[in-house]
């Protein structure tokens, strides 16, 4: 089938108006002709049907062709939109498809290797490789170069499609390869016409751009993400940057879920970029974060903050010895040799460790308390820090709890606790260790890690400790009128040894309540000797001639000596809970605990092991000649309402149990 080129249908059209004049013309003169040589009344009638024919025929076609360039309008106005939409291509075969009443419409697309179709039958759009029939038209439409082609492709009655002719044209297409728009039929007597040619012509034409447009646009999107995770992720590791990990911040604290940060950063990477040079140095940083992406879990988000500085956001954090066993993972990691060429080198990471407190919290304070914790990690060298404000020497936070704080002890809003402590031999409780609360009516429960260390650094310890122990020998008055003969301890600080009248006031304070000084216990930390050793074996002296019994807590933490028990004014030892956890899983903790035992029970000294959760603690204890223990196995921390319940319970199933070994 001979298809002129698309100039030539112009002036078709044009040779058409003038051949309808030119017949009008003829149809004129004949009428005048007639109408000289015979009737004249036939001959106009001849003139005025030609004229008004002519008149039709042209009428015809100039409707014809406006109603063309309407569907070609509407056509481009909703092809413009599928470019947006996404669907174009969609769009473009089922629209050729009802303008021009074809059976099929196609476009295919060749690399030179592979060619792929698209196909519309009015049913339903297949997608896929291409058929015979399609390499077929892609070689012969191939080289059509913008022009429209008319192809006859022969078929047979088992073919998957009967096609008898097509029109095709390779659209120009500036992005590789080649797409082909092709539209066929399967009536051996349907064969396009010259407007459906030029139709076709003309959304080809509109194809072309549209598809132009997509390819255009699938790139910009494309540029345009590349972009944006350049814009927001770390070069190296691929990991989020600082920015994109503030925004991921924010948003988890406005979801309301409990978040957590940790900040992670490595101890001695200057060392090896120094050393080895800074693409080992690279490489260090990008394998550090493969074993971080390792143990990460779901709703967690881990950022390179800049430098060897890392950051994790835990999206659903949970309890903080969750959140602690998290970091050890992070920091068991960092600390398995990294090899870097022929070398093998030892980092370590320093961890801190912020929770945040509230919903809408500013995501700076929070960043910037990990960031604390961390540097107090690695100044310290405990590795793992979770924040605490006694941490933060500069915090805005801190200097607000000072009048709190200060506000709490003279209203009285401070609350006791009571640890029972127990003889393990015959289960009777022989006193209790006296432990703070604040629970904070305005901002909720207030940790004493949180406000103790900052009423240390104050004026404030002083009130504070008086407070508690003005508490706790009223409760002790109490109980022991009810017939508990208990003691209390109360722990004391370092600055509390420098108050001149520190015994005076103890004696008068045990004295009024009409208590035996030895009702009376304080507990100082092995820490708070060593801090003020001087002054505080003047203080403690003073305290035990006056008939206080002193003890020293936490022991084994610190940096002393076992023969150090030798030359302080103690009266008993306690164990920190550290080394009781460990009785059973740890021989080390095993033989500390022993010594410790031994050491005490050859000084006449009571030794008190705290942590004891478990009866094995107890029976293990009990084995080695610790006499008295403390911890969660017996009782957890209780008000004095609670503590006195549980007491009378306690001294009843005592009874029940002595009673049942006479009989």
């Amino acid at each position: 089938m001979d298809v002129p080129e698309i100039g030539s249908w112009r002036t078709g059209s044009r040779l058409q108006i003038a051949v309808t004049l030119l017949l009008i013309a003829m149809g004129d003169a004949l009428g005048f002709f007639i109408a000289g040589t015979a009737d004249p009344t036939v001959g106009l009638a001849i003139g005025f049907a030609t004229f008004v024919g002519a008149g039709c025929t042209v009428y015809t076609s100039l409707r014809r062709s406006h109603a063309r360039m309407t569907v070609l309008d509407r056509f481009s106005a909703s092809l413009g939109g599928s470019v947006l939409a996404g669907d174009a291509l969609q769009a473009l075969l089922s629209q050729t498809y009802s303008l021009l009443g074809v059976d099929w419409a196609w476009i295919i697309t060749t690399d030179g290797v592979t060619v792929g179709t698209l196909e519309f039958d009015g049913h339903q759009l297949r997608q896929g490789m291409a058929q015979a029939i399609d390499l077929e038209l892609a070689e012969r439409l191939a080289d059509t170069s913008g022009d429209v082609q008319a192809v006859h492709v022969a078929t047979d009655d088992q073919g998957a499609r009967r096609v008898r002719h097509v029109l095709g044209v390779s659209l120009p297409v500036t992005t590789g390869g080649s797409v082909i728009l092709a539209i066929g039929r399967g009536n051996r007597w349907s064969v396009f016409r010259g407007h459906e040619v030029e139709l076709f012509a003309r959304i080809a034409l509109h194809g072309g751009l549209a598809i132009q447009n997509v390819r255009l646009l699938e790139r910009l999107r494309s540029e345009s993400a590349t972009n944006r995770h350049q814009a927001d992720h770390d070069a190296l590791t691929g990991l989020p940057n600082r920015a994109r990990f503030r925004s991921e911040v924010a948003r988890a604290l406005n979801s309301g879920d409990t978040t957590a940060v940790i900040v992670m950063d490595l101890d001695r990477f200057k060392e090896v970029n120094d050393t080895l040079g800074h693409h080992n140095g690279d490489k260090l940083l990008a394998d550090a974060s493969a074993r971080m992406r390792s143990v990460l879990g779901p709703g967690m988000v881990l950022a390179r903050l800049g430098g060897d500085e890392f950051a994790l956001l835990v999206r659903i954090a949970a309890s903080e010895d969750e959140m602690l066993q998290l970091a050890e993972r992070l920091r068991s990691e960092m600390q398995r040799p990294f090899k870097l060429g022929q070398v093998q080198a030892d980092v370590g990471a320093s961890i801190g460790i912020a929770l945040a407190r509230r919903r809408g919290e500013n995501v700076g304070d929070l960043l910037r308390r990990a960031d604390v914790a961390m540097y107090a990690a690695k100044t310290d060298r405990t590795g793992i820090e979770v924040y605490k404000v006694a941490l933060d020497h500069n915090s805005t936070e801190r200097l607000e709890m000072v009048p709190r704080l200060r506000s709490a002890i003279d209203r009285r809003e401070m609350v006791l606790y009571f640890q029972p402590q127990l003889d393990l031999r015959s289960g009777r409780v022989i006193g209790a260790e006296t432990l703070i609360r604040w629970p904070g009516a305005d901002v909720g429960f207030i940790s004493p890690d949180e406000f103790l260390p900052i009423a240390e650094r104050t004026d404030l310890i002083r009130p504070l400790t008086r407070f508690v122990l003005a508490e706790a020998v009223a409760q002790c008055s109490r109980w022991r009128r009810d017939g508990h003969d208990l003691r209390v301890s109360v722990n004391l600080s370092a600055r509390n040894l420098l108050e001149p009248d520190l015994a005076d006031y103890i004696h008068e304070l045990v004295v009024r309540a009409n208590l035996p000084l030895g009702a009376l216990r304080v507990e100082l930390t092995e820490t708070a000797l060593l801090t003020r050793a001087d002054d505080a074996r003047v203080a403690l002296e003073r305290l035990r001639s006056i008939g206080i019994g002193v003890a020293l807590d936490d022991f084994g933490t610190g940096h002393s000596s076992l023969s150090y028990l030798t030359t302080l004014p103690v009266d008993e030892v306690k164990i920190d809970k550290s080394f009781v956890l460990d009785l059973g899983v740890d021989p080390v903790a095993e033989r500390v605990v022993r010594t410790i035992v031994e050491l005490g029970n050859n000084l006449d000294l009571e030794v008190v092991a705290e942590g004891v959760e478990t009866s094995r603690h107890a029976d293990v204890l009990m084995q080695m000649g610790c006499t008295l223990g403390q911890g969660f196995f017996f009782a957890r921390p209780m008000p004095p309402d609670q503590f006195e319940a549980w007491l009378a319970e306690h001294r009843r199933w005592t009874s029940t149990q002595v009673e049942s070994l006479h009989v």
